[in-house]
């Protein structure tokens, strides 16, 4: 009888930390939306990358909020409904292990974990940087009609410090993440060089500064 006292707690230990393990591997997206009512409507959770073969996560809005329950960890976008998105903007979030708080708005953000909070530093960079560059294009624009050759060139120079200065800032924040979908992201979206297939033939990397 103890033998078999013993084994049914082992194996409920076993349950026990088998049910831990599994609810720390999720990945639990709490979302609001600001304040635009959706009720009723549906909000998917789309992979970023190859979407038909992961597959996409979909939820109900209810008295302004919603929730997804994930353990695919990947980069992937939050959106509502195609017929009631206007003036909400698509979400970039990662799905990584913990609680993730996600806002959908005319200027939506995620946070709560430490990829999202990069991830919403970078956004925000990112929404600065292009700002700023299609200001430098407007007035580039506006100069080339005027013929105006010094301020294009003016612009032609703070746009292209612009470029570097945000490839920089990306570069550096993936060297600084723990491996995972962001730093693979990011990686992938600003590499250091490239190949370039030259005119003999010859395959030349070339370095992006």
């Amino acid at each position: 009888m103890k033998t078999f006292a013993f084994w049914e707690v082992l194996l409920l230990l076993l349950f026990i930390i088998g049910c831990t393990r599994t609810v720390e591997n999720e990945c639990r997206i709490h979302g609001e939306m600001g304040n635009h009512s959706r009720d009723g409507k549906k909000v998917y959770l789309v992979p970023l990358f190859r979407p038909d073969s992961i597959g996409v996560d979909s939820a109900v809005i209810k008295d302004g909020r919603f929730e997804f329950v994930t353990r695919k960890n990947m980069m992937a976008i939050v959106r509502v409904e195609l017929l009631s998105r206007y003036g909400l903007q698509d979400l970039l979030v990662v799905t990584e292990p913990g609680d993730v708080t996600v806002k959908i708005d005319s200027i939506s953000s995620t946070g709560g974990t430490p990829q999202n909070d990069s991830l919403q530093q970078w956004k925000k960079y990112t929404e600065t940087y292009s700002r700023q560059l299609l200001s430098c294009r407007v007035k580039d624009k506006d100069a080339e009609r005027k013929g105006d050759r010094v301020t294009v060139k003016t612009m032609k120079t703070q746009a292209d410090s612009l470029k570097r200065a945000y490839r920089c800032y990306s570069r550096t924040l993936a060297r600084q993440l723990e491996p995972g979908p962001l730093r693979e992201f990011l990686q992938e979206r600003f590499p250091k060089n490239y190949k370039k297939k030259m005119a003999d033939g010859n395959i030349q990397v070339v370095e992006i500064d």
